[in-house]
């Protein structure tokens, strides 16, 4: 019981907060806030056993750029992933630890149950 109202839960939060996605747009599994004054992405949640958890994105993560493109914000950012073909695969600019590396993540579709 527990398990389907935290479940439940957690979809409300996502559609009011950040807007319930479109069946079919891209997802790797992430959600992020801007910092505007930097201009770029902090990576605020990495969903379990998703592409970006697959490829080693974590909490506190600084993603600076998309396939060389460099992110302006938030809504730049999802720009970016719903323009990226489904099944695709893109180089992120990452920074961590204070270290820059760049991270290869699939993009898949996303799927409500």
């Amino acid at each position: 019981y527990q398990r389907r109202v935290h479940g439940m839960l957690k979809e409300i939060w996502t559609t009011i907060w950040r807007g319930k996605p479109n069946q079919g747009d891209g997802w790797i599994g992430i959600d992020i806030r801007d910092d505007k004054r930097n201009h770029f992405v902090v990576v605020t949640y990495v969903e379990e056993s998703s592409p970006a958890f697959r490829a080693g994105l974590q909490k506190g993560d600084i993603i600076k750029a998309w396939n060389g493109i460099l992110i302006e914000d938030a809504e730049h950012f999802r720009t970016m992933l719903s323009q990226t073909e489904i099944n695709s695969r893109v180089m992120l600019e990452v920074e961590k630890y204070d270290t820059s590396l760049t991270i290869q993540v699939s993009v898949l579709v996303i799927q409500y149950k």
